[in-house]
Order: C-alpha cells, then structure tokens, then sequence
C-alpha cells in the first residue's frame, strides 16, 4: 500500500512523497519497501489526532472571530449562505467547472456587497468559507486513523494516517 509519512512527527499538514510501504498489524512493524527500512508504530488516539491537527487552526478562529460574527444581522446571514454555497461548489463540483463557478460565486460576493452597501462582504465569506471547510476537513479526518513511527529507543519519528477501514 502507499503510505504517506509526515515530514515533521505530530504535525498532521506536511508530508512526504509516498512511499510502497507494508503494515504488519499483529506485529506493529512499519516496512518500507522501497527504502527498505522497518520500524515499529503504534496506534494514536483519534481524538488526540484530531486535537493535534486542529488546535492550532480553532486558536487562529477564536483570535478572528468576534461575537459580530455570530448575529443575525443582513450582512452576517448573507455571509454565511455565500460562504455555504461557495463550500458546496468547491466540495461537489469537480474540474474546470468548479473553478468557474467558485469565480462567479466570488464576484457575486463583491456584486452583492457593493449591493448591499457593505465592501468588505467578500472577505466575510472567505472568512465563513475556511471556517466551515475546516468542520468538513474534521469529519473526513474521524475517518482516519493515524498511528506513529517508532525508532528502536522509542523516539517518534513520523506519522502516518490510514483509513479506518484498511486495517
């Protein structure tokens, strides 16, 4: 199977090419079949994987984030429907054709803004855009699995993530 590694341990957003790698459950030994090394992994709790790789991001949310954000003004509902429907283009359309309608659905941001007499609508709806993007990354990351690659001293030295359905 290919297996991507991390570049650096517990940082979930950087890897490695991947590599021919073979995962020998029973055992925990980590082979890498192109390399040729073997090292042992063990398994990471998935909710401390998922703290691991999202903290970081909720602590840049909770510093740009105010209680604006969250009423029921006209430009914060507007906001938040522009930036769902930018999420379902980029997650559901495929291609060109997402790439296409992202544009148009951006410049209709900047056309309603100009509307609507608020400039800065766009960059509330990219704001709102990456804020529900990360909530679809973390629940395609509890499909995931992630272990960690041991050295003989019990050091980690990388990380990898699989699908929970391939062990």
């Amino acid at each position: 199977m290919q297996i991507r590694t991390t570049k650096f341990p517990y940082f979930f957003w950087g890897f490695n090419r991947a590599y021919e790698c073979d995962l020998d459950f029973e055992e925990h030994i980590y082979k890498n079949l192109e390399v040729k090394t073997e090292y042992r992994f063990k398994k990471i709790n998935s909710l401390l994987y998922l703290i691991i790789k999202y903290l970081p991001i909720f602590f840049i949310f909770y510093f740009t984030f105010n209680k604006f954000d969250f009423s029921f003004s006209k430009t914060t509902i507007l906001s938040h429907i522009l930036a769902f429907i930018l999420v379902s283009i980029v997650n559901l359309l495929d291609g060109l054709f997402r790439q296409i309608v992202s544009i148009l659905a951006i410049f209709s941001s900047i056309f309603f803004g100009f509307y609507i007499d608020e400039i800065f609508l766009v960059a509330y709806v990219l704001k709102y855009f990456l804020f529900f993007s990360v909530f679809i990354m973390i629940f395609l990351d509890t499909r995931l699995q992630a272990y960690s690659i041991l050295n003989d001293n019990g050091k980690v030295l990388s990380n990898f993530t699989i699908p929970k359905s391939k062990k």
